[in-house]
């Protein structure tokens, strides 16, 4: 793993997400996959590697082992223009729950769910006037110890 392979690994992740599928800005995409996979991701592995087929990136592996120094921090860059990036993304999802909520309207729905957890960005939803009906901690038991992870559901009348 070197600091060259971080762009094609960024473009795989954002085809592996179908990415532009649902957001048009390059920028926007970049910036949700360095912050929300590249960042995470260098800061906590110990184990890096890179799949080539003739000279080109075509797959990544990460891991880490406990107790051992992570290895990746120092291929990071300067994040500041894509967190900026990213603060400003409200306004894109709130498009795009205008137009599903519009739609929804339109078919005559009253009320709209959503399952989202701490691994995602739950505070919009508690933000934007949705609901919290429940929450529960699923616990996974790993090899290395317990990984916590809080589930919520949220409803929205329309």
């Amino acid at each position: 793993m070197r600091k060259k392979d971080i762009e094609p690994i960024k473009a795989i992740i954002a085809d592996t997400w179908n990415a532009k599928d649902f957001i048009e800005d390059e920028g926007v995409i970049n910036a949700a996959v360095t912050m929300m996979f590249i960042s995470p991701i260098l800061n906590k592995s110990t184990f890096g590697r890179v799949a080539t087929l003739d000279g080109e990136v075509i797959g990544v592996i990460f891991g880490s082992r406990v107790g051992e120094t992570t290895s990746y921090r120092m291929l990071q860059e300067d994040y500041t223009s894509e967190l900026l990036q990213l603060l400003n993304l409200n306004d894109i999802e709130r498009k795009v729950f205008v137009e599903l909520i519009s739609y929804l309207r339109d078919t005559k729905a009253t009320k709209i769910y959503v399952y989202t957890d701490t691994m995602s960005n739950y505070g919009f939803y508690d933000h934007n006037g949705f609901v919290r009906l429940d929450e529960a901690v699923t616990v996974f038991n790993l090899p290395i110890g317990k990984l916590e992870n809080t589930n919520f559901i949220y409803e929205y009348k329309l």
